[in-house]
């Protein structure tokens, strides 16, 4: 993991070269009810969701798994 970066209906998760895809087939497996789907490419993993609330709502939850200095300050 890279960055975890919340944006209008998604979540942007920007990985290792390779391993976009891992994630968003974890977070598809996990049946989270905020997410709609993932799209991913080769090392960014957009996570669709419901609004803006939903893909704050799953940002914030996937914070407490990730160390601070993957996460965006913007």
């Amino acid at each position: 993991l890279i960055i975890l970066k919340p944006v209008p209906h998604q979540v942007v998760l920007k990985t290792l070269p390779g391993l976009a895809s891992s994630f968003g087939s974890i977070l598809d497996d996990m049946e989270i009810p905020e997410i709609i789907a993932t799209l991913c490419g080769d090392d960014v993993c957009l996570i669709l969701c419901q609004g803006n609330q939903a893909a704050q709502t799953c940002y914030d939850y996937r914070t407490q798994f990730t160390p601070p200095f993957f996460l965006s300050k913007e």
